[in-house]
């Protein structure tokens, strides 16, 4: 029996995010909850939706995005729920727009000036900025970035944490796990993230595991291992590459066509190993200034 405020999807094939097969079924929609899914529902007054010849699934979960810098603006968020996306997990590659300590407000607002110049930064606590995120289509996600922990303890310091810093860091973060962040971010292949050393991070989320045991940390060691393996590689390159003389060279293209017959088997130039972001901070720089005028 349906009425008037349900809603029935009929003749869709109905994928239940299971991994099984999808099943052409009807799906009724009461009070915005799924109430039943069957091959045939009978309606009389819902309201009817004809999803034959279309997939049926649950909402896709967007598991990385920087929709923190346009949500705000654009709460619709259109353009994720037109390709089935309700969830987003916010606050990636380190950077988050809490906690902003007092007197740091500028500092995050240079920092993340190339992302999201338009942005209202102010003073505030990782709970105070769930608290007060506005109400948006989709569910947002959100990660406590370890790039702007860096920046309210250490600004832009080259070099690793006193014990009182790392415990000032770990601290903002607990702060925002215990108000409801999933996890931490992090981005070792831009400042200030970069000058953190594998101690720091395995510390941050030692110290975070109680509150969300599925942490980025995995993450983090597999980049470590990743750059450690890539520098041992490039050694191998360049003590191969120190033999050749200039004519063997240039027949192979110089030193970036034998760079990259070496990693890719041909004589083509070597692709570019890091090109830093449009709308990020430069690798292992401190970012841009400011825009002077903007729409805040």
């Amino acid at each position: 029996m349906t009425n008037s405020s349900d809603i029935l999807i009929r003749g869709g094939l109905v994928f239940d995010g299971t991994g099984n097969p999808g099943v052409k079924s009807d799906v009724l929609v009461r009070d915005g909850t799924i109430a039943k899914i069957a091959a045939s529902i009978a309606a009389s007054d819902a309201t009817v939706i004809d999803a034959e010849g279309l997939a049926v699934a649950p909402g896709f979960i967007d598991i990385k995005t920087h929709s923190d810098f346009t949500l705000p603006i654009n709460p619709k968020a259109e353009s994720k729920l037109r390709q089935g996306v309700t969830t987003e997990i916010i606050g990636h590659c380190g950077f988050s727009v809490a906690p902003v300590l007092p007197g740091k407000v500028e500092l995050l607002r240079d920092y993340l000036s190339p992302s999201a110049p338009w942005l209202p930064f102010r003073e505030m606590s990782f709970p105070e900025y769930l608290d007060t995120f506005p109400a948006t289509a989709l569910n947002p996600g959100m990660l406590v970035g370890h790039n702007t922990l860096r920046l309210m303890v250490m600004g832009m310091d080259q070099r690793a944490p006193t014990a009182d810093e790392l415990e000032r860091m770990i601290a903002l973060l607990e702060d925002g796990l215990k108000a409801g962040a999933l996890g931490l971010s992090s981005g070792l292949f831009t400042s200030p993230g970069s000058y953190a050393k594998p101690d720091e991070m395995i510390a941050e989320a030692v110290r975070a595991q109680p509150y969300a045991p599925y942490l980025l940390a995995q993450t983090v060691l597999v980049q470590e291992e990743a750059l450690r393996a890539a520098a041992s590689r490039i050694q191998e390159l360049e003590v191969q590459l120190a033999g050749r003389d200039s004519r063997q060279e240039e027949e192979s293209g110089g030193f970036l066509g034998g760079l990259g017959k070496s990693i890719f088997g041909s004589s083509e130039p070597a692709r570019p190993t890091s090109v830093p972001r449009t709308g990020a901070p430069a690798w292992n720089a401190p970012p841009p200034a400011p825009p002077q005028s903007g729409p805040w």
